[in-house]
């Protein structure tokens, strides 16, 4: 008999926070927010058998229930005012270096602020040679079998690195439909063997036995070598 997985305190607050966001966004019941929080934000070996709305009522329940509480703002960070400049002479040459000292300091702050917001919009870290990096030089790689949602989270992982090409396991695919790319990734428990047979047949094909887990797994190994 398998013994009962029994999450931490961690592991059960990383399930919960992501169930949320899944329920709040993608109109997802709470036990389906809860099935795919638990294979995207832990490994295999530490997933539940989650057959039934019953087999987790109790973290359905906290899903509805953080899910109806309103979102805390947090408080803008209140930034001190300027040191004043201290005029400890009446002369005209240090009065005027003061002042100097005065405008290069305030836009050196204005800088600043314009940067870290501007930052915080795109989300772009400095100096990231990624930047400059082009569809056309990136390793396009077609993966079978993912949610939206999942499609969404690789995408924003890994989107620096790779040129992907999702693909629905849920529509009609054929042979006329594969495109060209640098490997195929199939996610074994979310396709057919239909449309795994027609996969299969090519040479840079891979089987990934697993969820979200193995999947960054096979990215930041044997990705990395193609």
């Amino acid at each position: 008999m398998t013994a009962k997985i029994r999450w931490t305190h961690e592991e059960k607050e990383k399930v919960l926070a992501r169930a949320v966001d899944y329920y709040q966004s993608n109109t997802l019941s709470p036990f389906e927010a809860v099935k795919q929080a638990q294979a995207m934000m832990l490994p295999v070996h530490r997933q539940r058998k989650l057959a039934t709305h019953s087999s987790c009522y109790d973290l359905t329940d906290e899903v509805k229930l953080r899910a109806a509480q309103p979102k805390i703002k947090i408080p803008e960070k209140v930034v001190d005012p300027l040191p004043e400049p201290q005029f400890v002479s009446s002369t005209l040459d240090e009065l005027v270096n003061a002042v100097a000292q005065r405008i290069a300091l305030t836009i050196k702050e204005s800088i600043h602020a314009a940067v870290q917001e501007l930052e915080h919009e795109f989300k772009i870290q400095k100096h990231d040679p990624t930047y400059k990096m082009s569809d056309k030089c990136k390793v396009k790689i077609v993966v079978v079998g993912l949610l939206n949602a999942q499609s969404n989270m690789l995408e924003s992982e890994y989107g620096h690195k790779y040129n992907f090409v999702f693909v629905d396991a849920s529509k009609t695919v054929n042979e006329k439909s594969v495109v060209h790319a640098d490997a195929y990734l199939i996610m074994k428990n979310f396709v057919t063997h239909s449309i795994y047979g027609i996969y299969q047949k090519l040479p840079n094909h891979v089987l990934i036995d697993g969820g979200m887990a193995t999947l960054r797994a096979w990215l930041n190994t044997k990705g990395t070598e193609l």
